[in-house]
């Protein structure tokens, strides 16, 4: 039997402002406690901007996006307008 060997994840830190961290706990049925500093959920050395799971709430994930020092921060869809970013739960 071999032991699973996990990719290592990226290692860069964001600090949610008050009012990111005030919205994420005041979400209805949340899924867990929303921790004050996100660390990136991608793999190290990944391109593009940083994302980590912010909260779940009734079916939909809201993300932290950021990007990288001095750059804008990018969804799959387009340039993000703001760090919290929503999207529906996958139906699977």
């Amino acid at each position: 039997m071999t032991e699973l060997e996990l990719l290592p994840l990226c290692d860069v830190q964001t600090a949610l402002t008050p009012a990111e961290h005030t919205y994420l706990e005041d979400l209805p049925d949340p899924a867990h406690e929303v921790v004050a500093e996100q660390r990136c959920d991608l793999q190290r050395s990944h391109a593009g901007s940083h994302v980590s799971l912010g909260q779940e709430s009734a079916g939909t994930s809201w993300w932290v996006v950021w990007g990288a020092e001095g750059e804008r921060p990018c969804t799959r869809e387009a340039e993000a307008t703001a760090r919290l970013y929503q999207m529906e739960d996958c139906p699977a």
